[in-house]
């Protein structure tokens, strides 16, 4: 039998995706949530050996203050989620500050992400997908 995950922290309620009526419906809004990158593909400007590091998983925290945001700044970039005014925003920025994945518009409560960067020749990095979830319930 497969290994049983935890079920996540609660948060403070995200109201524009959490509630009755909304995307999520009436469940606790996670304080973690669990983003996958992968695909994302070294552009012009890229001067790395390995590209490992591009389909990684991490687990980002909800900031309290803004419940509809979680993000993570570590060694290896900083990391968001903006469910809000309207609209899903995820980006990942690495340790130097560079884009390495760009997704502006998309619907609100969005979970999936396709990449917005394009291989420009000041590009680290390109391309990629995204996909966000958490659990709910074992």
């Amino acid at each position: 039998m497969g290994q049983t995950l935890p079920i996540s922290d609660p948060g403070v309620t995200c109201p524009n995706c959490f509630g009755p009526g909304k995307t999520f419906g009436d469940v606790i809004t996670p304080r973690y949530v669990i983003v996958t990158f992968k695909d994302i593909q070294p552009g012009p400007a890229y001067n790395g050996d390995s590209l490992e590091h591009l389909n990684v998983t991490v687990e980002l925290i909800q900031d309290s203050g803004l419940p509809c945001t979680w993000g993570l700044n570590s060694a290896s970039g900083s990391y968001l989620l903006f469910w809000s005014s309207g609209q899903a925003l995820l980006q990942w920025h690495d340790g130097d500050g560079f884009p390495v994945f760009f997704s502006p518009v998309n619907p609100l409560c969005s979970v999936e992400f396709p990449g917005s960067l394009g291989p420009q020749p000041a590009q680290r990095y390109f391309g990629g997908t995204a996909e966000v979830r958490w659990i709910q319930d074992v």
